[in-house]
């Protein structure tokens, strides 16, 4: 009988120590379920300053890659002959003679080219000028653009007079400096040329356009597509923003069955991110090489 409370105490220890343990382990998987659902709800996002990070570079532009010398009036007073006339063709041809004597390549015939210098001709007549820009401001590039070519470099010669022939227009521009130094540029590799007999202020005369020129593929190609994926990239992770923002809002609120998708976005955004960070620098790096090739044509 003596021992028996001894034993009844011991149940009664044996059942506490039970229910204390129970307590504690559920205690314990409170605290791992509440350190899960915390860990979940703030998932891993990397690269969160992507967006002002993703600069892309700019191409140079081209509006001041023209040469356009002063116009050239040359009159001797002889009379013009219509019917030996003075040809495209023929002033290529010494312009490429002059080029030639100084160790230069000769200039290609740019069918574009042609088409410019000619639009340039028919609007000095039809507006009555003889200017590099006419009545309208509209210059060099006006010009050379509804021709159709594009350039990462070009140029423009202007002659108005009563030669004799092809060779005299091209004299006449030799011997002026601003006209000269674009027929002897390395910087064009093409040309355009346009003749035309017309009167000008009650006057026969000859007017004649050279359109020089250096293609836009004469330097590596930008991947324009890349620029668009880019900013659709870019609008994309702001609007992962926004939907994160508004996730982790509700997850806060006790709203724990939206922890998945959170973290399923996350991944997306992560993934986007790193796709916007390697082609912005793909598109930066051909920038940067376009634009070196277009100021070695400015030197």
């Amino acid at each position: 009988m003596g021992d028996t409370p001894i034993v009844i105490i011991a149940d009664k220890m044996f059942t506490e120590i039970k229910v204390k343990t129970i307590i504690l382990w559920v205690s314990i998987l409170i605290i791992i379920f509440s350190l899960f659902s915390i860990t979940n709800t703030f998932g891993l996002i990397k690269n969160t300053n992507s967006e002002s990070n993703a600069r892309i570079g700019e191409l140079l532009g081209n509006t001041e890659d023209q040469s356009t010398p002063g116009t050239l009036f040359s009159f001797s007073g002889s009379e013009i002959d219509e019917d030996n006339p003075i040809t495209a063709t023929d002033i290529l041809y010494y312009t490429n003679q002059e080029r030639i004597k100084y160790g230069l390549p000769q200039l290609v015939s740019n069918p574009k080219l042609s088409v410019s210098s000619k639009i340039k001709v028919d609007d000095m007549i039809n507006l009555n000028y003889f200017d590099h820009v006419n009545p309208e401001g509209r210059g060099l590039a006006y010009f050379i653009e509804k021709g159709g070519y594009q350039y990462i470099v070009v140029g423009e010669n202007l002659a108005m007079g009563d030669w004799k022939n092809a060779e005299s227009v091209v004299d006449a521009w030799m011997n002026s400096e601003g006209h000269r130094a674009n027929i002897l540029s390395e910087n064009f590799t093409e040309i355009g040329i346009s003749v035309t007999y017309t009167k000008y202020e009650g006057k026969d005369v000859i007017i004649a356009v050279q359109h020089f020129g250096t293609p836009d593929n004469a330097c590596p190609k930008v991947d324009r597509s890349l620029e668009v994926e880019i900013n659709s990239q870019k609008s994309d992770i702001a609007n992962m923003v926004e939907e994160l923002d508004d996730l982790s809002q509700k997850i806060e609120n006790g709203e724990n069955q939206y922890i998945k998708e959170y973290n399923d976005l996350v991944s997306k955004y992560n993934k986007t991110s790193n796709d916007l960070q390697l082609n912005v620098s793909t598109y930066n790096n051909t920038v940067q090489v376009f634009n070196a090739c277009r100021e070695s044509f400015l030197d």
